[in-house]
């Protein structure tokens, strides 16, 4: 992806949304076996050997096995969405929510789902009723966040920043707010931004999002051809790294 100075670039608008919502609603819940094998099974393959075809379909067969079980469900919809299949995202973001509708993440996903689909008046109808239901959380108002920078309204992405303001998750808005920014042409506040990410994101011991944040602002550093900041950038990252450790958002 190329971001030009003025942030005029063909597709930018669709291009800065795809990247930026993270897959904060993946569940790797305390089970028992046989449920533990397979739950550990399919985030290895999700989140260490990124095979996602072979997490899917061990997902699939938890599903197949447990029809009664959201949580295959829920981490299926988040699996297809990161392989460009949003539509199967949608079907099994949807029967995640049907099965439990008492907990935020399905509420997160389907919007999720739904962003990635292009079917944005449903992603906003879902969080509406998770807002109602007092159910929402990171990953519906990043959706939203990022449906109304893609339509253009100011009003309802200022909403959503004041709803992340000086919450534990507040570093992933920050993030997607310089972002933004870059996409802009503003540069000066997209440094702003990521350093009030990653200061945020260190704040709340999130080591590894920190380094996360600092990538992406070595990359916008490197599409605004300043090598030296963007070293500087992977550099710092790298020391973050190697002080993180994993976490979860809650």
């Amino acid at each position: 992806m190329v971001i030009d100075a003025d942030g005029q670039g063909e597709t930018w608008q669709s291009a800065i949304a795809m990247i930026l919502v993270p897959f904060p609603h993946f569940v790797l819940p305390i089970l028992e076996p046989p449920f533990l094998a397979g739950a550990k099974l399919a985030s290895y393959y999700v989140d260490v050997t990124n095979e996602y075809e072979k997490g899917i379909e061990t997902y699939r067969l938890w599903a197949d096995s447990y029809p009664h079980d959201w949580i295959p469900f829920n981490n299926l919809s988040n699996e297809y969405a990161r392989i460009g299949q949003p539509e199967k995202a949608v079907e099994a973001g949807q029967q995640a929510l049907r099965l439990n509708p008492n907990h935020a993440f399905p509420y997160g996903t389907l919007t999720y789902a739904y962003f990635r689909a292009n079917r944005f008046a449903e992603a906003k109808a879902i969080g509406v009723r998770a807002i109602t239901a007092k159910r929402d959380g990171l990953g519906v108002h990043n959706s939203l966040y990022m449906i109304a920078f893609v339509e253009g309204d100011e009003l309802s992405m200022n909403r959503e920043v004041e709803w992340f303001k000086g919450k534990p998750v507040e570093c992933w808005n920050l993030n997607h707010q310089a972002w933004v920014a870059a996409s802009r042409g503003q540069l000066r506040l997209a440094r702003e931004l990521f350093e009030r990410s990653r200061a945020a994101a260190l704040k709340q011991e999130l080591k590894n999002y920190a380094a996360s944040t600092t990538n992406d602002e070595a990359q916008v550093e490197a599409e605004f051809g300043d090598a030296r900041n963007a070293h500087g950038d992977v550099d710092l990252s790298l020391r973050l790294m190697g002080q993180g450790r994993i976490c979860e958002s809650k």
